[in-house]
């Protein structure tokens, strides 16, 4: 039988909006539960007979929600969107035209590294194509930003900084897709998740929203240096910031196991060009082993013995080399290859079907000495060695929030503030949204408690909530 969900108040209110045919902004920081929100609503959406499309900005990313690209559903070049590629959305192309007249709801996930001239392009092209399209857009603008390349001729930045100049629109810092006037155009409801569900203390929580918001003063760095592990903590993941870091470290361990290294190489089928660049591959093309490696899963196993980001040992490979036995503190769990394909949505005999351009058979493990931050999106760890030496927005946020107790975390140096990098745009745009989620609950908590139970309730709250901040909205509301 299946498990049913059970959602926090704000998680069934997206689910509530998107069965509405609302627009919807989903948002909240690392662990809140987005991704089984938005699985719900695909669900829901289904079952009533609405098509639905999931569009992600990288390869990696749509491959793991099912989906496909946003630059290849909408037929964009990488480099930046400017001014002769408007032209495009106003002639819409017709293969793109009629998949938007054949869905109900685009839902585009990890918002916050789509660029702000894409989600120019991409609204003019939805707008254009049909007006009443519902659209919901999924990510945490204080995790990774969009990434901005030097192509030679100028960075991604300069060429983007000139072009919104030249037509007359201010130019802002990151190039975030809120940044965009389309975004306003979409009118989202805009829905903060606040409940974390990935760690539980309430201070290593707290501590963590300091380090999204920039950590002001540096106290979240602080406490975090003082609680966490003082040692290195043995047959466990380093998160880095660079790959260069990441692949030494990985390299350097492997070199240090004795024994047989054992190659796996991808089974790649389909298309042209499916899984032709490393970095769309959910895991190694080539995948090299050796009995003793530590390694770290990539899927959530569907019978729950592990999940994305759990790590271990491979303790043994089968003779046919279809299966590796990996010893988990849990116990020894034997892996088969995963399947994973690649997408892309077509309109047969009139109708929006998803077809698989190819398929990709390899198991579901990377090495796990050392990961970066950007592969370690979307991953639980119980513990992690980092390298804090952060340059990226949100990078420093989206390392620490990985790991689900600060107990669990080993800093490599001191945990500086100069590593503490955010967007002000990003933190002033979560820091209303907080306000409005606060506004929302006081008044609601107003309207529902009868005042003969004000003190049994008041004196729960002092007794069970350590969050001072809380517990003064509550005195002001009550009095």
């Amino acid at each position: 039988m299946e498990e049913k969900l059970e959602f926090s108040t704000l998680q069934t209110k997206a689910i509530e909006a998107a069965e509405k045919g609302r627009n919807i902004f989903l948002t909240g920081g690392a662990g809140v539960g987005k991704s089984a929100v938005v699985k719900e609503i695909i669900r829901r959406m289904e079952a009533k007979g609405k098509r639905v499309v999931v569009l992600a900005p990288t390869g990696k990313a749509a491959i793991n929600v099912g989906g496909e690209t946003i630059h290849r559903f909408f037929r964009l070049q990488t480099s930046p969107q400017v001014a002769d590629l408007y032209e495009g959305a106003k002639n819409l192309d017709y293969a793109i035209r009629a998949k938007l007249q054949n869905v109900d709801l685009v839902i585009i996930d990890e918002i916050s590294m789509v660029r702000r001239d894409v989600f120019d392009v991409i609204s003019a092209m939805m707008l254009n194509a049909r007006f009443d399209l519902q659209l919901m857009v999924v990510g945490d603008f204080q995790q990774l930003p969009p990434v901005m390349v030097d192509r030679g001729e100028g960075s991604d930045k300069e060429i983007l900084e000139q072009h919104y100049k030249t037509i007359g629109e201010e130019w802002y810092d990151g190039a975030y897709a809120f940044h965009s006037k389309a975004w306003l155009d979409w009118d989202f409801e805009l829905i903060l998740l606040s409940k974390v569900f990935r760690q539980s203390d309430v201070k290593f929580i707290k501590a963590l929203n300091l380090i999204a918001q920039g950590d002001p003063q540096g106290k979240a760095c602080r406490w975090i240096q003082s609680h966490s592990a003082q040692n290195e903590i043995k047959d466990c993941t380093w998160i880095c910031s660079t790959n260069r870091d990441a692949d030494n470290l990985n390299a350097e361990n492997m070199d240090k196991l004795p024994g047989e290294k054992y190659i796996f190489e991808a089974e790649i089928s389909g298309d042209e060009g499916c899984f032709k660049k490393e970095s769309d591959c959910p895991v190694p093309k080539t995948l090299e082993l050796k009995i003793g490696a530590l390694v770290m899963t990539r899927i959530n196993d569907p019978m729950g013995r592990f999940v994305n980001g759990s790590v271990g040992k491979v303790v043994s490979i089968n003779d046919s080399h279809t299966k590796i036995s990996v010893k988990f503190d849990d116990g020894v769990v034997e892996i088969p290859k995963s399947t994973w394909n690649d997408n892309e949505y077509k309109i047969v005999d009139k109708k929006l079907e998803t077809r698989s351009k190819g398929s990709f058979v390899q198991f579901p493990v990377i090495l796990a000495y050392a990961i970066t931050v950007h592969k370690s999106q979307g991953a639980t760890f119980e513990k992690a060695n980092v390298r804090p030496m952060c340059f990226e927005n949100g990078q420093l946020y989206t390392m620490l929030s990985r790991v689900k107790g600060v107990e669990g975390i080993y800093i490599h140096g001191t945990l500086a503030k100069k590593y503490c990098k955010s967007n002000k745009d990003v933190v002033d745009l979560y820091s209303a949204m907080r306000e409005a989620n606060r506004v929302d609950d006081k008044i609601k908590f107003a309207v529902k408690i009868p005042k003969e139970k004000e003190a049994p309730i008041k004196a729960l709250i002092r007794r069970y909530l350590t969050d001072e901040v809380f517990a003064r909205n509550i005195e002001a509301l009550m009095g």
